[in-house]
């Protein structure tokens, strides 16, 4: 699936606890705890479920509810910082790990909304799988695969959409996006329209009501994959 924005740097804070030590012979550098929090620029209030991650030492981990995502066993004295979160402007930040603990603040800015995208997979080809797969190793949007889809077909598509992707709700026979545009021409008071791609092909089966995307006419045993992106990650069709 896509969701789209613009494309802006996140506003960083930077906060750093340092615990204190006694001079002595020097011994080995110990394992340290880094803490990134996540939260909005314009209310400061926190984002849940933001990928962060350090790419030099290969790991990464979600925001919890509180913003929070807390990496242990650091031995690196600089890392690099990388927080994405769907509807926000990236953060990519380089700090130095001291002390005990070491805490880094991620203050994202929220992108314009615009028509958001969603891409859904029927075709079980081998080329479409792996093309999908290298989105997914890619990490740039939120993928659902076959496992998921199987154990919980029973849902119906468009409460597998709304589970699995932050910011959408079910619209009619659709799905729209939470918020509105922020301005412009196509200004809705139910949210963004979302766009529906299935193997490649824009739907066109609209729900009049709610000026969304019927998908309760795509049979969900037969999908292999869904994709979920913002508008600037989303792939070119």
């Amino acid at each position: 699936m896509s969701l789209r924005a613009g494309v802006s740097v996140g506003r960083l804070i930077l906060g750093v606890i340092v615990t204190a030590v006694t001079l002595g012979a020097t011994r080995p550098r110990e394992a340290a705890v880094l803490v990134v929090t996540v939260g909005e620029v314009t209310t400061g209030s926190f984002i849940a479920d933001a990928q962060v991650r350090l790419p030099s030492i290969g790991r990464s981990e979600r925001t919890k509810w509180n913003g929070e995502a807390i990496f242990t066993g650091i031995t690196d004295k600089r890392v690099r910082i990388q927080v994405r979160a769907i509807g926000y402007a990236p953060g990519d930040f380089e700090t130095l790990v001291t002390g005990d603990t070491t805490a880094v603040h991620f203050e994202l800015e929220k992108v314009s909304a615009a028509l958001d995208t969603v891409r859904v997979r029927a075709s079980r080809g081998e080329r479409q799988l792996q093309e999908f797969e290298v989105r997914r190793q890619a990490g740039l949007g939120r993928f659902i695969v076959d496992s998921v889809i199987a154990a919980e077909h029973a849902k119906g598509l468009q409460q597998l959409l709304v589970s699995h992707v932050p910011g959408l709700k079910v619209a009619g026979r659709g799905v729209r996006g939470m918020e509105p545009p922020l301005g412009g021409k196509g200004m809705l008071r139910d949210g963004c329209k979302v766009l529906v791609y299935l193997d490649g092909f824009k739907l066109t089966e609209i729900d009049p009501r709610y000026d969304a995307f019927d998908l309760e006419s795509i049979d969900i045993t037969n999908l292999a994959g869904v994709e979920a992106y913002n508008q600037p990650n989303a792939p070119v069709q």
